[in-house]
């Protein structure tokens, strides 16, 4: 429910891949929680895919596996939806945060180390999409 990143539509293959070749043409997705040297940066939502599902988005992934046609908005689907967001309350009720301790630089400077990459990635033709 509410704002959700990395909503993409979905596709055969691997549909939420970055690659080298996304990333350079800066079509996201970009983590929402990027920083460099723990600063913070300010991304736009088109640089993490996100999507307002409001009180939530609802889908018949079997006859709509794409996820085009959200169903929340459908009287007909009130009643599901309301279940189904009762559950999820529930759920969360009782959801475990653990404690990650504070942010380190030790990835950035990992990246540094191997010569300015994460990697390895690879863009492999039809790997990503049929």
């Amino acid at each position: 429910m509410g704002r959700q990143p990395y909503s993409a539509w979905q596709g055969a293959l691997y549909p939420n891949c970055s690659t080298v070749a996304s990333s350079g043409a800066n079509t996201g997705p970009t983590f929402i929680d990027i920083a460099i040297f723990n600063s913070r940066i300010t991304l736009d939502d088109n640089m993490t895919w996100m999507h307002d599902c409001g009180e939530g988005c609802l889908f018949d992934v079997s006859a709509d596996p794409a996820e085009h046609n959200d169903l929340a908005g459908r009287p007909e689907h009130a009643d599901r939806l309301a279940r189904m967001q009762d559950t999820l309350r529930a759920l969360n009720k009782d959801l475990f945060l653990p404690g990650r301790g504070h942010g380190t630089v030790d990835a950035c400077m990992a990246f540094i180390d191997n010569g300015g990459y994460y990697g390895p990635f690879q863009d492999i033709h039809g790997w990503y999409s049929p």
